[in-house]
């Protein structure tokens, strides 16, 4: 494995809290589909991979080896390009050497974060200008970051090539983005929105200048701004390196790297996954893989090269068309807040939102001071399409996780229990003890088990017959859902006996073979 870094660290908080994460500040977002370091040392990840600390910067397609920037060269049988997409900052800006401008620090690895980390404790005096430079989630977490590490708010500058965020273009939802940017506001943080940096030059006496203008304005004269540190935490892109690497040596980029269905690019000695790559255009309406789940993508990945590498361990036959990803997407990060306590976000959603959602909003104000807005997201087949998080507690994302994707009815009923006005917080609805088994590793299986046990059952049968005969009528789609709902009732209540009978039997299979670790289903001692 080649890594800027070395061996990746994985993460031990969901949450990029300063100086939790392994005794290291955290400047980027997490992934909450991302590896923990728990589940890295469970794999012997150290002992079973040989790790190079080092970066890709050219390829010998020919000689079959991958170029370190000292020349030294790696030899393979198989390339796997895999290394995801960092902030290209310093393209933009011309900085070809960013580890030599000691006053700007560009956000793209885990050995830029450590530098910045280091320059933040021995260097910065706690009295010069901070300018962050980005338009989405990064650039907010590393004015956290920068708040935890003691920097004054009044001295930090964000910079932010986006206009002022609409319909939540920012984190998704309108509320939270509107929340975070006010606590910025009081805290006393100076955001600049539709402003990007054109150049930058450091001074003799220390420090940077940057010049900006309106994004876009080519006519308007750049303004410069004086500052003791430049960060860029701006919206991931392709590395450089690598893509001087791709481009020079012939394989197929098309604003990302070309992937066939098989993840293999124009050499078939060399694959590619992950936000990096797109398929190929020839198959239409293929998303490119950063809107999809990582660690789905690369298991997917893994069996594709598993087939060429090991052809009996799993089927040879090339895939017909574009694999169907299933998995959400996941996003972490601590944001600032006035009152000096970080504000813990989440925001989960499908690979592909669908048009027309349902907002359901709880929101939580204790009189300890503990706040907390969530909103779930339901499109009209009943089915959770996200969930979005803003509050001063941690919660459980990996759980949350589980839910998107979903039909409501799995979760207790949900939307029939929240127009009751029973719901009054979604987290404190999800941590009910009901809500344990859909956390269940192996509760996926259950429910497509308990789908091909309905494909006969003459009680479903009658419900899609009625919902058959309401689509044919003309209806619109809240009217078919509406008749759905009402033939299924709340909780199943409108099944017929037959069909309730066969979903109780399969229930209790489930919980029979797993109540070791489901005991509040289970309590007797058979």
């Amino acid at each position: 494995m080649l890594a800027p870094g070395g061996l990746p660290r994985g993460h031990t908080n969901h949450f990029t809290v300063g100086g939790n994460d392994g005794g290291r500040k955290r400047w980027l977002p997490t992934s909450a589909t991302g590896y923990s370091q728990g589940e890295m040392d469970k794999v012997g990840f150290a002992s079973r991979v040989r790790v190079v600390d080092g970066k890709l910067v050219a390829l010998d397609r020919e000689g079959q080896a991958a170029i370190l920037p000292d020349g030294s060269c790696l030899p393979y049988d198989y390339l796997v390009l895999a290394n995801g997409l960092q902030d290209a900052t310093s393209r933009t800006l011309k900085v070809l050497e960013p580890e030599q401008a000691p006053s700007i620090h560009f956000l793209t690895d885990s050995v830029a974060e450590d530098r910045l980390s280091a320059t933040i404790a021995n260097e910065y005096d706690n009295n010069g200008p901070v300018l962050v430079y980005g338009t989405g989630m990064e650039a907010l977490s590393a004015v956290n970051t920068l708040l935890e590490a003691d920097v004054r708010p009044q001295n930090i500058q964000l910079l932010r090539k986006g206009p002022q965020p609409e319909d939540g273009s920012l984190l998704g939802n309108p509320f939270i983005d509107e929340s975070v940017l006010g606590q910025l506001q009081n805290l006393g943080v100076r955001v600049h929105h539709s402003h990007e940096i054109v150049s930058v030059e450091e001074r003799e006496t220390g420090g940077v200048t940057a010049y900006f203008r309106e994004t876009g304005n080519k006519q308007q004269d750049p303004v410069p701004v004086d500052c003791t540190l430049l960060v860029c935490a701006d919206q991931p892109d392709v590395d450089q390196d690598l893509f001087q690497a791709v481009n020079g040596s012939g394989l197929v980029y098309d604003g990302r790297l070309v992937v066939d269905l098989r993840f293999c690019t124009t050499d078939p000695s060399i694959y590619g996954g992950g936000s990096l790559c797109k398929f190929s255009r020839r198959y239409r309406n293929a998303a490119t893989l950063e809107n999809f789940n990582s660690r789905e993508v690369g298991a997917r990945l893994a069996q594709s090269v598993l087939q060429v590498v090991d052809p009996l361990s799993a089927d040879t036959s090339p895939p017909t068309e574009v694999p169907t990803f299933r998995l959400p997407r996941a996003r972490c990060a601590s944001v600032p807040s006035a009152n000096g306590r970080p504000l813990y976000y989440v925001r989960i959603e499908l690979p592909l939102l669908p048009d027309k959602v349902r907002n359901l909003v709880t929101k939580l104000d204790a009189e300890s001071g503990d706040t907390g807005y969530s909103c779930l997201q339901v499109d009209s087949h009943g089915r959770v399409a996200s969930f979005s998080y803003l509050g001063s507690e941690p919660v459980e994302v990996s759980n949350l996780c589980c839910l998107v994707g979903m039909q409501e009815a799995y979760l207790n009923s949900a939307v029939a229990f929240f127009n009751k006005g029973m719901v009054k917080d979604w987290i404190s609805f999800f941590r009910e003890d009901w809500a344990s088994a859909l956390y269940h590793d192996r509760f996926h299986d259950f429910c497509l088990s308990l789908r091909m046990g309905m494909q006969d059952d003459e009680g479903v049968r009658d419900v899609l017959e009625v919902v058959r005969k309401t689509l044919e009528s003309g209806a619109a789609d809240q009217e078919i859902c509406q008749v759905r709902r009402e033939a299924v009732g709340i909780g199943g209540s409108g099944l017929a006996p037959s069909t309730k009978k066969m979903v109780e039997m399969h229930l209790l299979e489930f919980l029979k073979n797993n109540r070791n670790l489901l005991p509040m289903y289970w309590p007797g001692p058979n």
